[in-house]
């Protein structure tokens, strides 16, 4: 292949890979990154990252000098900014706004690198060395060389005294993935600068993957920079794709440097049929793959998935509000393996949503509840879905209420906050923080919990049927009692209502008896009274001493016998005999 101008060998392998790697994760983060500075940042230090990886690999290959100089100093042209993009990333991740003076200086010392990095005082030439041409520097690359080492150690230094600080467990464990990932790339780069002075040694920065792939690994699992969570198994397949392709083209080199004798067309027929062989084998093995990955790093996943259908299952059945919210949660932090995580139901009465059962380790305010008519509520109930970190932002613009979504959302502090939905109304909400493990909430995660909160959402609503079917039954019994209990009181005081009626009547009855035997009496014992009244005034008219019947008497004598007589006859009418009684 010397009719080419470049030729394959296996030093560019390293670098390739490195180019891969970093223009795959600055594409993500500008893609996926929404529009964030801090995610732009990042893709921008990639995307130079991977132009300089590029420019080593293209260097290695070619057989030209005069072509590897004027790549390395294109490259230059960019990769001189990776100071103040490095700088600036640190600032934004970090939330500095002082100091912002070293920044524009930063900026204004890479523009006048820029500017003179097409002279021979920054790029003298090249030379070749058993891994390919390296350029060698002129008197600016070494001002360049101190600028990037004291840059990189300065913020070091500033995430290191910021992981000092740092309290919150999430934000701790992202600033070391930037430690680890984007510092060690930036420090291995800096072993660079070795060739760039004459000393044959394989650049340390070509292995600058082995760091990038550790800090993708952080973005995609550990949700780094809130890039999202959408992405992380198609990543992972196309990273799978791109280490296939890889391969590939180190078995073409390979295969290339073994049969380089036997002659030039036979050795293109070979590459073409190889070639070939790579093509259609190259689809099936990836699927064969992608499924033994499936097993391998998901195989948890899909356990779980299982022990919560299985509990979706079982929650079916079961009519205790406090064992369904409870067990739900219970088997969503453990097997999830979250930090914590609690419920919210709804009390219609006070109108909003109060906590019900909690799990976990979070510190939950005392008394937090958050109104029905919350844009919160009122924009999951129109959705119909979960809110998260991650979409919070997006939900926040599109609502009127926007400030205040966030406010609820900041308030309840979860990371993903799931709705529980019955008949087109929430009636809970499940709140749940952080895994343990720093993995993200995956799509297929948000899409079961859904489906748990929907069968949450029905089976409170059973537990809440049954419930007051329960009570019900429980108060039936005292109600019935209770009636009873009237009903006799009211029977009895109907018989004793009965008895004075029939007393009364007899008492009537008695009364006008009497009164009619009163009547009957008085009427001869008034006229007996009225004789005797009158006989004895007669006699008290008569001399003492004189016999009655003397002469002149004779008249008084007749009448009181007569008065006398007809006395005893109304005694004998007001009479009555014993046997008649």
């Amino acid at each position: 292949m010397s009719h080419l101008p470049i030729e394959l060998n296996l030093w560019v392998i390293p670098p390739l890979i490195s180019f891969l790697a970093s223009f795959g994760l600055g594409t993500l983060a500008l893609v996926k990154g929404r529009g964030r500075k801090v995610n732009l940042l990042l893709a921008g230090i990639c995307l130079l990252g991977s132009l300089l990886s590029l420019d080593k690999a293209l260097a290695s290959v070619v057989v030209d000098p005069d072509m590897a100089l004027r790549i390395s100093r294109t490259d230059h042209l960019f990769v001189v900014f990776i100071v103040p993009l490095y700088l600036h990333f640190t600032y934004t991740f970090l939330g500095i706004t002082t100091r912002k003076w070293l920044l524009w200086l930063a900026y204004a010392f890479s523009g006048c690198l820029s500017v003179l990095s097409q002279g021979d005082h920054y790029i003298a030439g090249v030379q070749q060395y058993f891994f390919g041409y390296y350029v060698q520097g002129g008197p600016l690359v070494y001002v360049f060389g101190v600028a990037t080492i004291t840059n990189t150690f300065y913020c070091l230094n500033l995430l290191f005294r910021s992981l000092g600080k740092e309290k919150d467990p999430d934000r701790k464990n992202k600033t070391k993935y930037i430690i680890l990932g984007l510092g060690m790339a930036v420090l291995m780069t800096h072993f660079d600068l070795l060739p760039l002075t004459g000393i044959g040694t394989y650049p340390l920065g070509n292995l600058a993957f082995i760091p990038i792939v550790l800090l993708a690994f952080a973005v995609l699992k550990h949700d780094l920079l809130d890039i999202g969570i959408v992405v992380q198994k198609s990543l992972v397949y196309s990273l799978l794709t791109g280490l296939l392709t890889g391969s590939y083209a180190l078995m073409i080199i390979l295969f290339d440097q073994l049969f380089k004798g036997i002659g030039r067309e036979a050795s293109i027929y070979f590459l073409v049929f190889f070639f070939l062989v790579i093509v259609f084998v190259f689809d099936p093995l990836k699927k064969r793959v992608q499924v033994i990955i499936d097993r391998i790093l998901f195989r948890g996943k899909y356990d779980y998935q299982k022990t919560l259908a299985a509990l979706s299952d079982a929650m079916a059945s079961m009519l205790n509000l406090d064992e369904i919210v409870e067990k739900a949660l219970k088997a969503l932090t453990g097997v999830m393996s979250l930090n914590w995580g609690f419920v919210m139901l709804v009390d219609e009465r006070e109108r909003q949503f109060q906590v019900h059962s909690q799990m976990g380790n979070s510190l939950i305010p005392k008394g937090i509840s958050i109104a029905k008519s919350s844009p919160l509520i009122r924009e999951t109930g129109r959705r119909k879905r979960e809110v998260t970190r991650h979409n919070i932002a997006e939900w926040s613009s599109a609502c009127k209420d926007g400030t205040l979504l966030r406010e609820d959302f900041v308030k309840l502090g979860g990371t993903v906050i799931m709705p529980m939905v019955f008949k087109g109304k929430i009636n809970g909400l499940l709140v749940l923080g952080n895994k343990k493990s720093g993995c993200l909430f995956t799509p297929e995660d948000l899409e079961l919990l859904r489906t748990l909160a929907n069968q949450c959402a029905i089976s409170i609503e059973n537990a809440k049927a049954y419930q007051v079917i329960e009570s019900l039954k429980n108060n039936l019994e005292k109600i019935v009692e209770g009636r009873t209990r009237e009903l006799t009181r009211a029977l009895e005081e109907r018989e004793k209502t009965q008895d004075l009626l029939i007393r009364s009547e007899s008492l009537a009855a008695v009364g006008a008896l009497v009164a009619g035997v009163a009547h009957e009496l008085n009427n001869p014992i008034a006229s007996v009274s009225s004789l005797v009244q009158s006989a004895v005034e007669t006699l008290e008219t008569m001399p003492v001493g004189q016999p009655v019947k003397a002469e002149g008497n004779a008249g008084a004598e007749v009448e009181l016998i007569s008065d006398l007589k007809f006395s005893l006859k109304e005694l004998d009418r007001a009479w009555i005999a014993p046997e008649a009684l």
